[in-house]
């Protein structure tokens, strides 16, 4: 549930709900721009008693490169752009540039 979201951002006379959805579509906005960002929704269900968020994304129809922060092993943090695919059931960063224009050509052809 979102519960700890919402003790997190809660502010007097404010609703929890709506908050949560301006942080996480402000958070979107800022990884991948405004075109992306556009191409997402999401809503708030209570299931159980607990309130949960389903968000759902449109194919995008161009590549869409995510503005991420990794930490490395002496916990210095590095911005940078990456590339991510599915992968079967799981999400992976592309990093050979090659393998990411095979990708892009197959998805959006040569453009």
């Amino acid at each position: 549930g979102l519960e700890s979201d919402y003790r997190l951002l809660r502010k007097d006379g404010k609703d929890d709900r709506d908050l949560f959805q301006l942080t996480l579509h402000q958070a979107i906005l800022n990884s991948v721009g405004a075109a992306a960002a556009a191409e997402v929704t999401s809503q708030i269900h209570t299931v159980d008693g607990n309130d949960v968020c389903r968000v759902h994304v449109n194919p995008s129809a161009f590549p869409v490169y995510a503005k991420v922060t990794l930490i490395d092993g002496k916990g210095q943090h590095q911005k940078k752009d990456a590339f991510y695919l599915r992968i079967g059931n799981g999400t992976q960063a592309i990093t050979d540039e090659a393998e990411i224009q095979k990708y892009i050509a197959g998805r959006w052809g040569k453009g």
